[in-house]
């Protein structure tokens, strides 16, 4: 495939091209209008990049596709999990989070993470509640 083989000869290239090429790849992938060839081999070039070793290319990946419906939930799960800096824009904005995955976050995450949740636009009395029983201080307001 040939995005794979780009996400992968692509390590070699400065980090600000890497961010530019996840993001490009972030939006191929969710874009309903893109062939089914072209989203499957930018899924599988971005599922390449979650190892990418700094943490801005995964940023730049969290940016596109926690906005959209329609985002790979196996890379949303990993993104999720990594650096705060990277899963905060999944945790924000994601609706691709259900109540569980938001709970098991505000009842082991950190405080920051704990916010982000709580700032929702949409939280659910169910992840309300772990945020008043668990949440930080800067959570809970």
């Amino acid at each position: 495939m040939y995005i794979e083989k780009d996400a992968l000869v692509g390590r070699c290239e400065p980090v600000s091209a890497r961010v530019v090429r996840a993001a490009h790849l972030a939006r191929q992938c969710v874009d309903q209008h893109q062939p089914d060839q072209v989203r499957a081999q930018a899924e599988a070039a971005l599922t390449l990049l979650l190892d990418d070793p700094s943490p801005k290319v995964r940023m730049a990946m969290a940016d596109v596709l926690s906005t959209s419906v329609h985002s790979p939930l196996h890379i949303v799960t990993a993104l999720v999990a990594d650096q705060p800096e990277v899963a905060g824009y999944i945790l924000a904005r994601s609706t691709l989070l259900n109540d569980a995955d938001l709970i098991d976050r505000v009842a082991y995450g950190a405080p920051t993470m704990q916010v982000l949740i709580a700032a929702r636009p949409h939280v659910s009395f169910a992840v309300s509640a772990a945020i008043a029983e668990l949440g930080s201080n800067d959570a809970v307001d």
